[in-house]
């Protein structure tokens, strides 16, 4: 459904945002 889709997006997003700063921090 339309939230379920929402809510995998956005919590892929807020994954992938805190993978590249610690990428970047660790760079």
């Amino acid at each position: 459904s339309k939230s379920q889709l929402d809510g995998f997006m956005s919590s892929l997003s807020g994954h992938v945002a805190s993978l590249l700063r610690h990428q970047f921090g660790s760079a």
